[in-house]
């Protein structure tokens, strides 16, 4: 069963006939998780996802083990534990990365909670892994990065940090649980619970976002997984638990500086003495991406900008870092995106951030991405607890430890990139393909070929033809603009050629999923509008 939208109608139809034991509201990495959990060990589940799969914070990269607090050894050592899980699991989606952590003298010193619980996890964190955190000397900083500024620094740290596609790796967990059997639809907004005779939730209305069609989705058991909209979504619970009221919010903010400009050797991170935040660069491939986060207020949370002094203050803030580097300039910082994450740890929230109205309606906070499958497998416990116990149905345990979401690709995907019959892939293609597809390359490849000799491509780059035709009928794209956002083209690849080629993309997508002249011109402008802003 292939995760696809041509059959979008026949999908939404066919769902509103049976109903299922789960449906999942988020299509992000939380949502996914417990899609791919519940799936597996047999339970029928849907999930429905307002926008496209893997926006907002599961749409990001993000460091495995950086920043988090956990208030135990026993946590830190499950932490590493799942690192290990994942790498070997997901291992195309992760980017081994040297890390320099600056702490400095500006640093405020046991100003906060959140700085005092960092100092006391501190040794923790250093004796359960020797060989991850190594103090250096000032001598080797020279060495490693010269152009930190000393002046600045108190002391540097030195461990082997995992960046990880979160967007790739959600899209990989839906796929692995579409296998499973279950039903995944994005552009699907839930817009009223249904309820039984006695007041519990057994199923939503949802409104169809591309055709404006009402479906109704029965279901045992609802979860709220849609991460900083988790709030909002319970309001339409009539036992509303003003989850709001005990929940913090924040900016999660990337942007990305061409490597040319910014030569880094490898990843550094400090505090932002303002904001109290961790600040990290990224060099992956030709650019150098920045993440960080700002405080925030639930009443912004519709906005998707950063402030002019934000920009400032962060331009600013690198200077100090870093010598021999001309002041930035707020156009330097390319591409920003900015979305919404919930600040609380659930693990420090009553029941680990698993919270059960009255009506029955779950809401799941969504736990650090190292723990996604932990936080997972323990939702799925909960409702197998429950099946067991009102319907006498039993399920099997969680084995996702063992799943491979994603492995390498094969030897001969490998030499057909080296020795390709038909086309010349560039070092740049190689390693995009290598880490974006992983084992998948053969079918990328396989399209290649196919569109090549059948010259179907027409002014299209083949290979983005190819890749076009397989996103179209294995990873579910509707929007010509999910299709360059999930694969970040403007990234990788020259934005003005995704221009001069968006037509072509436009013709292949309309003709494929029967849009009208005016869903066409709509999805033009939208594209052309976001390129634009990119550039």
């Amino acid at each position: 069963m292939a995760l696809t939208n041509l059959n979008r109608e026949q999908l939404c139809q066919t769902a509103t006939e049976q109903k299922y034991d789960l449906l999942i509201i988020g299509g992000g990495v939380t949502g996914a998780s417990i899609a791919l959990d519940a799936s597996s060990r047999g339970m029928s589940t849907i999930l429905i996802e307002k926008d496209d799969f893997a926006t907002e914070a599961s749409g990001q990269l993000t460091p495995l083990l950086s920043e988090q607090l956990y208030p135990s050894r026993k946590l830190w050592s499950k932490a590493y534990q799942e690192k290990t899980i994942i790498e070997q699991i997901a291992s195309p989606l992760c980017w081994p990365i040297d890390v320099l952590e600056s702490t400095n003298k500006m640093d405020p010193i046991l100003t906060s909670n959140k700085t005092l619980a960092q100092q006391l996890i501190e040794p923790l964190k250093k004796s359960y892994k020797p060989n991850h955190y190594k103090a250096i000397s000032k001598r080797s900083i020279r060495n490693l990065e010269p152009r930190l500024n000393e002046r600045m620094i108190r002391s540097v740290n030195r461990y082997n940090e995992s960046y990880l596609d979160q967007m790739r790796l959600t899209l990989s967990l839906l796929k692995k649980a579409n296998q499973f059997g279950g039903q995944m639809i994005n552009y699907m907004k839930a817009v009223r619970f249904l309820y039984d005779d006695q007041k519990i939730i057994n199923g939503v209305e949802a409104e169809d976002q591309v055709t404006g069609e009402l479906y109704q989705f029965k279901s045992r058991k609802v979860i709220n997984a849609t991460g900083s909209r988790l709030a909002k979504l319970s309001q339409l619970d009539s036992t509303d638990l003003q989850i709001k009221s005990s929940l913090k919010i924040k900016k999660m903010i990337q942007m990305r500086l061409a490597r040319a400009n910014f030569p880094l050797n490898r990843g550094v991170s400090f505090r932002n003495q303002v904001s109290g935040e961790m600040v990290h660069l990224v060099p992956i491939n030709e650019w150098i991406y920045i993440m960080t986060y700002e405080p925030a207020e639930w009443h912004v949370i519709e906005d998707g900008t950063l402030s002019q002094e934000e920009l400032i203050r962060l331009s600013n803030l690198l200077d100090q870092m870093f010598t021999d580097n001309d002041d930035l300039e707020r156009n330097d910082l390319k591409s920003y995106q900015l979305t919404y994450v919930v600040d609380n740890d659930p693990f420090q929230l009553p029941n680990n951030g698993i919270v059960e109205s009255t009506t029955g309606l779950i809401t799941v906070i969504g736990a650090p991405l190292i723990f996604y499958r932990y936080q997972a497998n323990r939702v799925v416990d909960l409702l197998m607890k429950s099946f067991k116990r009102q319907l006498n149905i039993l399920y099997s345990k969680s084995e996702t430890r063992s799943f491979r979401l994603i492995g390498e690709p094969a030897d001969e995907a490998l030499n057909a990139l080296e020795n390709h019959p038909f086309y010349c892939f560039t070092e740049a293609e190689k390693r995009y393909l290598l880490h974006h597809y992983g084992e998948h390359i053969d079918h990328v490849l396989f399209y290649l070929k196919q569109v090549i000799q059948e010259q179907a491509h027409g002014a299209l780059n083949p290979l983005l033809f190819a890749e076009l035709v397989y996103c179209l009928e294995n990873e579910a794209i509707y929007k010509p603009i999910d299709f360059l956002k999930r694969r970040i083209k403007v990234f990788l690849r020259d934005q003005n050629n995704i221009q001069l080629q968006l037509h072509g993309i436009l013709t292949y997508m309309e003709n494929q999923l029967g849009w009208s002249q005016e869903e066409r011109s709509y999805y033009e402008r939208e594209c052309r509008i976001w390129l634009n802003d990119c550039l």
